[in-house]
């Protein structure tokens, strides 16, 4: 392997805006998207000084993700950050062994610290597990507007309200954990309380062809419930409603198990990797789908 083939962390604003542009130009990001993500980064560089890694060959970066700290869990007086990968992209040409290495490198970096990747594609998938993280019972399904047309036309025209919300959420946040954008929304179905915590953003991206023009589509995150049994008893009637308040036309439920709905796939598997003899698993509010587009 080449000596001039090395990572090095993003520290300075400059780096990130470089970072982001390469980035952006590589997944089709609109201009929105890029400067809402950095601003994200900037407001919360918080227990971390770096805001991700580049993978460099000679005075070339041809590889960059980002990261971003989702906050800490405690054991035995001893915190331990949990520290998100998000956004990996290696230039077409230099993928292969040099993104292994990347990404070992990287894990090296960080053994100290839970990471989480909860967005790889398949390839990454595979890169993962060879490195030794581990695959969480959940995974982030997407649901789509269209399929849930009959119940929500119910709702317009009986306008029946099964489920009432409150936005303004008595749910006691965690001061170990960084929320970033995402809130929690207090939810009454048939006077029976639960608690999400949501995120409303959009799919922004750019159109190969005519790149001056973005295309946003609504999408609503579910990163955590209260009473994961009663979100599945209930999955029709709630999606619905979330559907309908939010307007929105992907729902990502983010902390269901994989093996609920089997027949439908999974968008994305949850991937971590602990620091020895540490067995919890991460959670998903402070992680990229935490930040608002």
């Amino acid at each position: 392997m080449s000596n001039t083939l090395f990572i090095k962390k993003i520290k300075t604003l400059k780096e990130l805006k470089v970072s982001v542009e390469i980035l952006a130009k590589g997944f089709l990001w609109s201009n929105d998207y890029s400067e809402l993500l950095i601003n994200s980064l900037i407001k919360n560089r918080n227990k971390i000084d770096f805001y991700g890694f580049t993978l460099n060959e000679n005075d070339n970066i041809i590889g960059v993700i980002l990261t971003l700290c989702q906050g800490f869990v405690k054991i035995s007086d001893r915190e331990i950050l949990v520290i998100n990968l998000s956004s990996w992209f290696v230039s077409e040409e230099h993928r292969g062994y040099k993104s292994i290495y990347m990404l070992k490198k990287i894990t090296n970096e960080l053994s100290d610290f839970i990471i989480t990747n909860f967005s790889p594609n398949n390839s990454a998938r595979a890169i993962l597990k060879a490195l030794g993280y581990k695959s969480m019972k959940r995974s982030t399904k997407n649901y789509y507007s269209y399929k849930f047309v009959s119940d929500i036309l119910h709702k317009i025209i009986f306008r029946k309200n099964l489920i009432s919300k409150n936005e303004n959420s008595k749910y006691p946040k965690s001061q170990s954990t960084n929320y970033r954008d995402s809130k929690f929304l207090d939810l009454n179905i048939n006077g029976i309380s639960i608690t999400l915590l949501i995120n409303d953003s959009h799919i922004s991206k750019k159109i190969r062809f005519l790149k001056i023009l973005d295309i946003k589509i609504p999408r609503l995150h579910v990163l955590w419930c209260s009473d994961n049994n009663f979100l599945k008893d209930n999955f029709q009637l709630i999606c619905s409603f979330l559907f309908y308040e939010y307007k929105t036309y992907i729902l990502s439920i983010h902390c269901l198990e994989t093996s609920f709905m089997p027949s439908k796939k999974s968008w994305r598997d949850h991937f971590y990797k602990s620091p020895k003899n540490v067995k919890i698993q991460p959670f998903l509010a402070g992680s990229e789908y935490s930040i608002k587009f």
